[in-house]
């Protein structure tokens, strides 16, 4: 900054600007006009690097707090500390002023939205509990709310355990993962009707899951027709995949009876896809003939169909919250 300042000569002219730089070793002058336009783009470029770089610092030491602490101080962040940088995290993305408070094991966040700007999607600010959970690790429960002009926007809350649940998630859990934390989370807000745990299944589980869980259960069922060897080493990963997408499906409680009886009807058939890979695995192992694969594989028909079935009925209108 200080070379800069001394090498430099800055002259406002009538429409841009012209800068001169002092070249001290050489004794040349270098010169570059700039139009008011050019120098904008110039300043905004130069204002989103420092932002990004800023950002990029800070996420480094969310990453790396308890190295930096204890191996340059060798003592705990200070509570003050971790407020201050989440503080600064939070305003990139649009949130400024948060009020932290702590009791139990829920931590919660109150925070504005700038009048400058309208509130964002209820997605973006999902996205702020991974930074906060970042910071206080320790926490088992957090909230976030938003204010937009003095006003309730909307209030957010997740379990922090589902947050833990994309920590190193392999790819082929990324889907079943995301809809138990897409049960999980509550939202509420002023511009959309909080979502009953029925809607979420109906739309979530029945529709978007199934989908998916119908397109890798036909990936798998390519796998096994092109070769039973070939195939077993997989059906470690199937077998997981069937039990999380289960249990994601079993997370949401307040249901219709109907609604209970139509997810029995899918877990059912999930069993029966289930069945299959289990059978291979026997088989490939040798406590179990052959023959078996045959048996279950009409079994598998007949469960495969009714996802694909379910897959079909109830469609996802894009609306994750």
């Amino acid at each position: 900054m200080r070379n800069s300042d001394a090498h430099s000569d800055v002259h406002f002219l009538e429409d841009g600007v012209r800068f001169v730089q002092t070249n001290f070793r050489t004794r040349t002058k270098e010169e570059k006009i700039l139009t008011d336009e050019e120098l904008g783009r110039l300043v905004e470029d130069l204002m989103r690097t420092v932002l990004s770089l800023s950002v990029g610092a800070q996420l480094f030491q969310v990453d790396n707090i308890r190295e930096i602490s204890g191996e340059l101080f060798g003592v705990e962040t200070p509570d003050s500390l971790r407020r201050l940088y989440l503080e600064m995290v939070l305003a990139a993305t649009g949130l400024l002023e948060p009020e932290i408070s702590e009791e139990g094991g829920t931590l919660a966040v109150r925070a504005s939205v700038p009048p400058y700007q309208p509130p964002a999607e209820l997605a973006e600010y999902v996205k702020t509990f991974f930074f906060i959970r970042g910071f206080y690790p320790e926490a088992e429960e957090l909230e976030l709310e938003v204010r937009w002009l003095g006003e309730w926007h909307c209030s957010l809350r997740v379990p922090a355990d589902k947050l833990a649940f994309f920590d190193a998630t392999p790819e082929h859990l990324a889907v079943p993962r995301t809809l138990r934390f897409l049960f999980s989370t509550v939202t509420s807000s002023a511009a959309l009707p909080e979502r009953s745990d029925e809607e979420k299944l109906t739309e979530l589980g029945f529709g978007m899951g199934c989908a998916t869980a119908h397109a890798y259960m036909a990936r798998v069922m390519r796998e096994i027709e092109a070769g039973l060897s070939d195939a077993a080493p997989l059906m470690p990963e199937a077998l997981e995949y069937i039990d999380e997408f289960k249990e994601a499906l079993g997370v949401p409680q307040d249901l219709s009876s109907e609604a209970k009886a139509r997810r029995d009807d899918l877990l059912h058939a999930l069993e029966d896809v289930k069945h299959l890979y289990r059978t291979i695995v026997r088989v490939d192992r040798g406590t179990l003939d052959p023959q078996a694969v045959g048996r279950a594989e009409r079994r598998y028909n007949r469960g495969a169909e009714k996802v694909r079935r379910f897959a079909a009925r109830f469609t996802f209108s894009g609306r994750l919250y």
